[in-house]
């Protein structure tokens, strides 16, 4: 009998084995499913650069990954506007306005869509406007509907009736606060529906504001040494109050201080003394700790 008990043994061994081998298996493909995943959400290097301002924000270039796949897939296969409309939502200089038209910017290249006249409104203009003279102007391009929550119920109702009849695939966009976006969906369970994409700017870290910065003045051929990054830090610091939220806007405000400052420093030194050091590798102009204070 010792031998069968043997082979048992070896039977459970081996058993083990596999199972320890399948439980391996089953970690390493749930590991590569969540990589793919995480790549999949990845922006093409083109696409990145369209999105400079936004990819350091966490979440963002999935959020925008998502919602460039969703209008693209609409504009690509329906030609009504029934749905692959989208919203954008963010307090008040998070850069909403530059991200739809990032947006639209990247969807024109690849799709050559939309590719009729692009409006923007805010949306208490539009409660008095006729809807269906507007909405043939814009026909095949884009309504831009901006401070989305002050649209009254009526003008939402007869909007959604437009969309309906929109054979051009019109694409059209909200744009509000989190408060306002809510307010705007609120108005009519038909005109909402047709809303099937969101992007949400979420607050930025101190980091991301300084990346922001930096993306920034890189696009505008500048760079910032470091201890140029530290002055800038303390100067979105000095801003962030307990009950105020840096924005972009005073980010680019800071920066476009400091850009003056350089250029004032560069005019003062006689033209014989202007060193290369005001330039780095890439023929940035330098913006340093001076500029920012």
């Amino acid at each position: 009998g010792g031998r069968k008990n043997e082979e048992s043994e070896i039977g459970l061994e081996r058993y083990g084995e596999q199972q320890k081998d399948l439980g391996q298996r089953q970690e390493r493909n749930k590991k590569q499913q969540q990589e793919t995943e995480m790549k999949v959400k990845q922006l093409t290097p083109e696409r990145r650069e369209v999105f400079s301002y936004f990819v350091p924000i966490s979440g963002m270039e999935a959020q925008i990954y998502d919602l460039l796949e969703g209008v693209a897939h609409h504009l690509q296969f329906e030609k009504d506007s029934v749905s692959g409309n989208f919203i954008v939502e963010g307090i008040k200089g998070s850069g909403k306005t530059v991200l739809i038209t990032d947006i639209i910017k990247v969807l024109q290249k690849e799709l050559k869509r939309p590719n009729g006249k692009i409006g923007r409104i805010d949306a208490n203009a539009l409660n008095q406007k006729d809807l269906h003279a507007l909405t043939e102007k814009v026909s095949g391009g884009c309504l831009i509907i901006e401070s989305a929550g002050k649209i009254s119920r009526d003008t939402a109702v007869k909007l959604s009736q437009c969309m309906d009849l929109d054979r051009s695939g019109t694409l059209y966009i909200l744009e509000d606060t989190k408060q306002g976006i809510q307010k705007a969906l609120d108005r009519d369970s038909s005109f909402s529906s047709k809303f099937t994409e969101k992007i949400s700017i979420p607050n930025f870290s101190i980091d991301e504001l300084a990346e922001f910065g930096r993306a920034y003045a890189n696009d505008l051929n500048y760079d910032i040494d470091d201890m140029g990054i530290l002055a800038l830090y303390k100067r979105i610091n000095h801003i962030q109050k307990l009950d105020h939220v840096t924005t972009l806007t005073e980010v680019k405000e800071i920066v476009d201080e400091a850009i003056d400052n350089a250029e004032k420093g560069a005019l003062k030194k006689v033209l014989g003394i202007l060193t290369s050091t005001r330039y780095n590798d890439d023929n940035y102009v330098i913006l340093r700790e001076k500029d920012f204070e």
